[in-house]
This record gives C-alpha cells, structure tokens and sequence, in this order.
C-alpha cells in the first residue's frame, strides 16, 4: 500500500496529489489557521484515514470543503474514515466541511464539532451526496446559521444516497430552508437509523 504520511508540516501537500489509488494517514493532530482551505481541488480518488486524530479549522478563506469532489470506483470503498474535525468558520461562500460533491464512495467513522456561518449553502460534511454516496456513523455537533436563502443541513444540503447511522446535535438556523440531517431529499435518497437533537429555526420553509 502506498502512505502519504501527514504531519503538522505537511498540511500544505495534500493538494498536489491528483494521482488516484494512493493511501493518506494522518499521522498527528493539525491545524490550519486563515488560510485557503480548499486544498484538493481535483476529484479526490484515493483513501485518507484519519486515525482518530483532528483537524482544527480556523478561517475566513474557505473556498468549499476539505476535498471539493470525491469519486471511488466502487461506492462502498471507504474513502475518509477515522477523522475528527474541529472548525469555527464564517465565509460568504458555500461550506460544507468534508466534500463539496460525494459523487461515489463512502465516509464512515467521522466527527465535525464547531460553528459554521455562510452566506450560502452551508453542511456539516457533504453539500451534495450522489446516488453512489454513503455517510456512515458520523456525527455533527455545533451550529450552522445561513444568513441567506439557500439550503442549510446537520449533515448534507441534498441527499440523493445514503446517510446512515448518523447523529446532528446543536443549532440549526437559515433565512429560508433547513434541515436537521438533510434540507433536501431527492431521487433515491435514503436516511435510515439518524437522530437529531437540537433546534432549527427557518423563516419560510423547513424539513427534518
């Protein structure tokens, strides 16, 4: 198997790495403070695992997400796994901690703790899950507020796959549609043994 061992020092070299297969392991615990924090801005096809160490966050130049796409030939491949991330994040643009698009593949064993302010589309992990999505055992806790009208949810905007086994605790807040686990359902997708605990309070619209 080939490792990517990360380090403190490493974390500006997970972006480069646009080579598919490869196997990252986060070796100790990192920060990434105001910095662009959208650093692989190609499909991510390889495997990072967390090791049950954390990320922090701390930025007002976040761009989308950790990994913008992910894409895995066989959906039920774990992608991310193992990982703890802590942020305090406010941006005018979309946030969605963990991936921008879930297009194949899976994320499993994940915990984001924190605050997240957007101006736009704001989730706890994935903004859109595809048909050939999973999130599995993850748990987000903390708050999301959207100043504007788009789409907030605990842990994907829109779900077209599968989140199971997931737990939200925390606020909720949007000008217009929110959701604690999802604020849109769509095609297939599925939301099967996920609990929230907490508020959400939306002016027009909302869904659980």
């Amino acid at each position: 198997e080939d490792f990517l061992m990360m380090r403190d020092s490493d974390t500006r070299t997970l972006a480069p790495y646009a080579s598919r297969n490869k196997y990252h392991k986060l070796t100790t615990d990192i920060e990434l403070t105001d910095i662009p924090f959208n650093y692989y801005t190609e499909v991510f096809e390889n495997y990072f695992d967390g090791q049950e160490h954390s990320i922090r966050i701390s930025t007002s130049t976040l761009k989308s997400a950790l990994f913008e796409d992910i894409k895995l030939t066989n959906s039920h491949d774990i992608a991310i796994k193992n990982l703890r991330i802590e942020c305090a994040i406010s941006s005018d643009r979309d946030i969605s901690i963990l991936a921008e698009y879930l297009i194949s593949g899976t994320i499993e064993n994940c915990l984001v703790i924190g605050n997240i302010e957007s101006a736009q589309e704001a989730a706890g992990f994935v903004n859109l899950i595809g048909k050939n999505g999973f999130i599995k055992n993850c748990a987000f806790s903390g708050k999301i507020v959207n100043r504007t009208s788009t789409s907030v949810g605990g842990i994907a905007s829109i779900n077209r796959g599968v989140i199971e086994d997931c737990f939200v605790e925390g606020e909720i807040r949007s000008s217009e549609h929110a959701g604690g686990i999802v604020c849109f359902l769509e095609e297939s997708g599925i939301i099967r043994n996920c609990k929230f605990s907490g508020d959400i309070a939306v002016t027009i619209y909302g869904s659980a």
